[in-house]
């Protein structure tokens, strides 16, 4: 390919994000991307919009790593988009693969999920009738959100798939693999499984195997296993003889040569027949009626491969005329999907500003039935990018279910490795999604407004200790819990494994290092946006400020708690209005529906939906970094506090409502965080045993809330007498945050968008900066799939149709 920079794309469908999670995994290796290629759509870290795909010459680019299924008709369409301008397309991920865990929503029918998340669920607006339309009217304004299908279809039901990725997420070493054969031309036969080993896990596992039968299957709770004893052979029924090892299974002993990495696992060339949950499984829902198979189905494929063009935006670079609707699309820097929609009136005033959330999944409804115990793995594919908040919530959610006892080391063991995943969230916020707007400068081209671009300027030295920084927080987790991506670890009354000696040695340094690194990042912050006179200007007194109340957990001295406490909520002026214990979260939250988006608008439930409405009697809620820190008296570790008092204090007072502050108190969670760290490395019983009690009775109810690190995050289980999951209910950190980012967003476009001046890509994405200050995320937020199911009534008449009635069809 000569001096020629790849040009490479990165994309997510009805997937958690993860697989991006994977890519910076990579670490240091992402600086030799930036030198081997230019990326030009990726959304959760750069500010590429689909029209730039649209205005793309077919095949220009090289290579495209789609992960995640195809739930809806967005999915479908880029999808098609992607596979049209890509040499290289490749299914990234098991979802993307083989449906992944988003494909057991083909195990119920849609009205199922329907039902169980908009007509009956505890935190459901009381008497709600409001269901979320494809299309709709509000104000004289036409809304649209994309269809969902009648089932989740793998990425090469829709598309042609040059090759395959396993894993959830892939290996960082598959990621490095794949960027590097393409760099060097080498690829494997198209269709091979790239990166999968040949061999199961039994064949490598070191534990010992002696009876090789299996006298009586117990599932996980019931039993403290041996770690040196077969599973199997212990009656917990493990898959490992039908899992391969995958990347590392495959990879040679030596470390990993790019080139010589990827290649086809022995006998894995990928047939075009159904995959599990991508074919023919969803038996329920394949009799007659439309969706991706439908008669018309080749006339609408080609509208869905027609560009999407926003309404008053232009693919040229010439200066468009003055138009009434300005869509943003996709928003950028953020966990999953959305778009803006600006109405202007003839005179180019902002009336009305809609922000609509289009990506949903059914995990509420698909877990029903399954066993209580798994649901802490499985909830974690909500979201790839906070796993361990879903573990978290849900691991406590489901000790309920069994009591509430849970062994103290392990209490101190779950709060030790979410400080650690605190540090590696908050660190791929502020430095990936937040810092390019500061560092960069928010109308800074949007090919250099990215982490790339934010090393680029702040030097090697400074974005390597970025990089190592959440390396090492990430590192963290694995050694504690075994995993940094999807847990696995929690159990019933505990965790499976505990902190060996050893193990603490090598985290202790890393947790030094992380904590000079948090005082680093205040230190940075005070030197590039509070040394900069109009950042300061516009975080004070710009249009980034709600008068909206604050949501948190705290403990008994009101600081920060972000594994446990009670959820304590007060005004914008510092009175404190509720405070409550997880169980009753249904007294004091509910969740009000609106026909143009897919996610729902949490509100104070005692005092009613008043509405979009800022003022002291507001229902509406922020629960955020900044909202914890206003809803909080002090921290609860000395350097933080010195942080707390010095933000505040610059801010003008405690508490705040200026949102963009909410970088500045990341950074002073952060210094939280790493004093925990220190502290769990030097207490004495961190390396015990008793890190486990066995449940001795099923009760059959729990909810848990953490403090996820984009809000309060609450899952809320009941189970059977045989502890198989009867219902499920989430609340989400960013679902929380839903009514003030649509508040912010139309407060920021009415006062950055001038009548009479075409607003240049500068001040959209001040616009997106509205929302990017709660780093919302969306894969969390749309672990339901609500919406109007779509109808066809077919009427016969002596053999043959006489009438079709069709509604979102």
């Amino acid at each position: 390919m000569g001096e020629r920079k790849l040009q490479i794309a990165l994309y997510w469908g009805a997937g958690c994000g993860g697989c991006d999670v994977a890519v910076l995994d990579t670490n240091e290796f992402i600086l030799d991307v930036a030198a081997l290629a230019d990326i030009r759509l990726w959304p959760i870290a750069v500010d590429g919009k689909y029209r730039d795909v649209e205005a793309m010459a077919d095949l220009e680019l090289d290579l495209t790593l789609f992960n995640g299924a195809v739930r809806n008709s967005e999915n479908e369409h880029i999808a098609c988009l992607l596979r049209q301008k890509s040499k290289l397309l490749v299914a990234f991920g098991s979802c993307a693969y083989m449906g992944g865990i988003p494909g057991l929503a083909n195990l119920v029918t849609k009205e199922e999920i329907y039902d169980c998340a908009y007509l009956h669920n505890p935190s459901i607006e009381p008497g709600n009738t409001t269901v979320p339309l494809a299309r709709t009217s509000v104000n004289g304004y036409s809304l649209d959100i994309p269809r969902f299908y009648r089932r989740v279809y793998k990425l090469d039901d829709v598309v042609d798939v040059d090759y395959y990725l396993p894993g959830c997420p892939p290996a960082a070493d598959q990621v490095k693999a794949v960027l590097g054969v393409i760099a060097s031309g080498a690829v494997p036969p198209k269709g091979s499984v790239v990166g999968a080993g040949d061999r199961a896990l039994c064949d490598d596992c070191t534990r010992a195997k002696t009876e090789k039968k299996v006298k009586e299957f117990k599932r996980p709770w019931q039993i403290m296993a041996d770690p040196e004893t077969c599973l199997l052979e212990q009656g917990d029924p493990v898959l490992g003889a039908g899992h391969s090892l995958g990347v590392r299974g495959a990879l040679p002993d030596e470390r990993h040569p790019l080139p010589g990495v990827l290649r086809a696992a022995a006998g894995s060339s990928r047939s075009r027949s159904k995959a599990a949950f991508g074919g023919d499984l969803d038996h329920r829902q394949q009799g007659p009626g439309r969706d991706r198979h439908d008669p018309r189905g080749p006339t609408r494929l080609h509208r869905l491969r027609l560009p999407l063009r926003p309404p008053g935006l232009s693919l040229t670079k010439e200066r468009p005329a003055m138009t009434r609707l300005i869509t943003i699309d996709p928003i950028t820097r953020l966990e999953g999907h959305g778009k803006i929609e600006v109405f202007l009136d003839d005179e180019g005033v902002v009336q009305d500003t809609f922000f609509q959330i289009p990506e949903l999944r059914g995990f509420e409804r698909f877990v029903v039935g399954r066993p209580i115990e798994e649901l802490p793995r499985l909830v974690t594919r909500i979201c790839g990018v906070c796993p361990a908040s879903h573990h978290m919530a849900s691991a406590k959610a489901v000790d309920g279910c069994f009591g509430g006892e849970v062994a103290p080391l392990a209490v101190k063991l779950r709060d030790m490795y979410y400080n650690a995943h605190y540090m590696h969230s908050h660190i791929a916020h502020f430095y990936a999604l937040a810092a390019p707007d500061f560092v960069m400068g928010p109308d800074a081209d949007p090919a250099e407004r990215n982490i790339l671009g934010v090393v680029g300027k702040v030097g090697l030295e400074i974005g390597g200790a970025v990089i190592k920084a959440r390396g090492q927080a990430q590192e963290i987790q694995r050694i504690i819990g075994g995993r940094s991506t999807q847990d696995i670890w929690c159990l019933p009354g505990g965790v499976a494994k505990g902190l060996k000696p050893e193990e603490l040695e090598q985290i202790k340094p890393m947790a030094r290092e992380l904590h000079d690194f948090a005082l680093f990042s205040l230190q940075l912050f005070r030197d590039v946006v509070l040394g900069n006179h109009g950042y300061v200007e516009l975080i004070l007194n710009g249009p980034y400020t709600l008068n909206v109340q604050n949501m948190g957990l705290v403990d008994e001295a009101n600081a920060p708690d972000f594994y446990d406490g009670q959820v304590r909520v007060v005004d914008f002026e510092g009175n404190e209005l509720y405070r409550y214990e997880s169980r009753a979260y249904a007294d004091y939250v509910a969740e009000h529906v609106e026909s143009w988006s897919y996610l729902k608008f949490p509100y104070l439930k005692k005092r009613g939906w008043k509405g979009f409405v800022e003022g002291i009697d507001t229902s509406i809620y922020c629960a955020t970094p900044l909202a914890r820190l206003n809803v909080a008296d002090r921290m609860a570790t000395s350097k933080a506090q010195e942080a707390f008092e010095e933000m505040f204090s610059t801010l003008g007072g405690h508490p705040c409502r200026a949102l963009l502050a909410q970088h500045w108190a990341r950074l002073v969670e952060m210094v939280q965080n790493s004093e925990a760290l220190l502290a769990y490395c030097d207490d004495p019983e961190i390396t015990g045993d008793a890190f486990r009690v066995i449940p001795q009775e099923i009760t059959g109810e729990g909810v848990g809330i953490v403090e996820a690190m984009r809000g309060t995050l609450t899952h809320h289980y009941t189970c059977d007498d045989r502890a198989i999951c009867t219902s499920a209910n989430l609340i989400v950190g960013t679902t929380n945050n839903n009514a003030p980012i649509q508040m912010v967003t139309k407060k920021v476009a009415q006062a950055m968008i001038k009548p009479g001046v075409e607003p240049d890509q500068g001040v959209l994405n001040m616009i997106e900066m509205g929302f990017r200050a709660f780093d919302p995320c969306y894969s969390c937020a749309t672990h339901t799939l609500p919406g109007e199911m779509p109808l066809e009534l077919i009427v016969w008449r002596e053999g043959e149709v006489w009438r079709r009635v069709t509604r979102n069809c």
